[in-house]
């Protein structure tokens, strides 16, 4: 997250003690190279496919100051309302971007996030915004790095990209509304753009221009919406394994003690502060069509993979604007709160259960891993030609393959050389080598995506008999 602090270095101007307003000191020429950037700057825009309108600009003023170009008692724009009196529906080729600058050459420049691109601005300003977006923060989740711009004010306004799904968004959104000194800019907003003069005598500057994140979910959360604190979490979440554990349909699961033990154990440990997957919250938000208890296993699935909270999950669930839910409020209306929190911790359970099947899975590969005698491996190159790797590669990409299964409770991780070669500290050949070997030797093979082999791509090759017969090769593997 950007840091929002007013930057007075970045002043044009000098400030007088004695004056609430600075004293310009900006020469013509000075000012005569801010007013091309700007128009620069507008036409930029343009190309990117950003709707751009001309905004009231800064001039020298009486005693010294700055003042809006329009030059009224009363301004309440101060150098930010649009020029245009229709603004919002103004599409600008090149042309008509410079016409407008030759009528009105003071101009900053703005732009309407709404019609561009699917584009959101957050603005946050001084002096109470900086600290309600960190608070905000902290109840959800950190934003994503993102486009962000330093105004003229010292606050900053964060470019985001309207996720799939959402077609608008207005000047507010739900978790925002209430809060003071946070602003959204969406559909019939603009906003001031760099390198636009503020009345302050500061230009508005990028902090960086990487590409717009997309807008977080949570932002179109209520702020009201139920949250209950860690220590009732906590205690809810020892509600739902009690109700595993007096369940008798979980009794009647056929699987291992082991298995149960472990997905008992896994199933405790949760993230108050966990946040859904990107994937997960749309379907949650969103729903789907079809099985509505597939839907729930679905979001119960993806909720398990950052330790979300089950009892979180279940008052999203529970709210009627989820459309994810809707299999768990039928089940409310037919069996009452208890028993849908039964059957949803049953669920849940089950996820749990095919998680621990998958690490006790890799944890048996690896015990496996161990009781191979690795021994050098000849492989080919992509022209044919011979090449050799020592057993001692081979095992290592294999062991760190292993703990990347584990983590991610899966039999099959996404295996990237390049990933590979950074978790072993292995060169890229050695590593592109042994994968090579290790699917000779049947431990891995290419994985498919969209129905196309990846050549640099592999997920490991489960092998049952390799599983159930504990042996040494002692055979070279050439």
């Amino acid at each position: 997250m950007v840091e929002v602090e007013a930057d007075h270095s970045r002043l044009l101007v000098n400030i007088e003690d004695d004056d609430p307003r600075p004293s310009h000191g900006i020469d013509d020429e000075t000012f005569a190279m801010i007013r091309t950037s700007i128009q620069e700057a507008a036409l930029e825009y343009a190309r990117r496919g950003w709707k751009v309108v001309p905004d009231h600009g800064v001039v020298a003023g009486p005693n010294g100051t700055l003042v809006c170009e329009c030059r009224k008692a009363n301004c309440d724009g101060k150098g930010k309302r649009p020029h245009l009196s229709r603004w919002d529906k103004v599409d600008a080729d090149p042309e008509t971007i410079r016409g407008w600058w030759r009528k009105w050459p003071n101009s900053n420049v703005g732009i309407v996030p709404g019609t561009s691109g699917r584009l959101v601005v957050i603005d946050i300003d001084l002096p109470d915004g900086p600290a309600n977006w960190e608070a905000l923060q902290a109840v959800h989740g950190k934003a994503p790095e993102t486009m962000s711009v330093r105004t003229g004010s010292g606050g900053v306004h964060l470019y985001f990209v309207l996720p799939d799904g959402y077609n608008t968004c207005g000047n507010t959104l739900p978790a925002t509304k209430s809060l003071k000194n946070i602003d959204v800019r969406g559909v019939a907003g603009q906003v001031v753009a760099p390198p636009s003069l503020h009345i302050k005598g500061r230009q508005y500057e990028w902090i960086n221009d990487r590409d717009p994140a997309e807008l977080p979910l949570w932002l179109f959360e209520e702020p009201d919406r139920p949250s209950p604190a860690p220590k009732m979490l906590r205690n809810t979440v020892k509600d739902f394994t009690k109700a595993v554990a007096s369940s008798p349909n979980a009794r009647r699961l056929n699987i291992s003690p082991e298995v149960h033990e472990l997905a008992y154990t896994m199933m405790q440990d949760v993230d108050d502060n966990a946040i859904l997957p990107v994937g997960t919250q749309r379907l949650l938000l969103n729903g789907r069509s079809g099985d509505q208890s597939a839907v729930v296993q679905s979001i119960a699935t993806g909720a398990s993979t950052v330790r979300f909270c089950p009892a979180r999950l279940f008052a999203l669930m529970e709210d009627p604007s989820n459309g994810g839910g809707l299999g768990l409020r039928k089940r409310i209306r037919s069996r009452g709160v208890g028993g849908a929190m039964d059957w949803f911790a049953l669920s849940w359970f089950k996820v749990f259960v095919h998680r621990a099947e998958q690490v006790l899975l890799v944890q048996s590969l690896r015990n496996q891993v161990d009781l191979y005698e690795w021994n050098e491996v000849e492989v080919k190159d992509r022209k044919g030609r011979s090449q050799k790797v020592r057993g001692s590669s081979v095992k290592k990409v294999l062991l760190d393959a292993l703990d990347l299964a584990e983590a991610a409770t899966t039999t099959d991780p996404l295996l990237s050389q390049e990933l590979l070669a950074k978790r072993t500290g292995l060169d890229p050949t050695t590593v592109r080598k042994a994968l090579k070997a290790l699917q000779k030797l049947k431990w891995v093979r290419i994985k498919k995506l969209g129905g196309y082999l990846q050549p640099t791509l592999y997920s490991l090759l489960i092998d049952k008999k390799r599983l159930n017969t504990p042996y040494s090769d002692s055979t070279n593997h050439s």
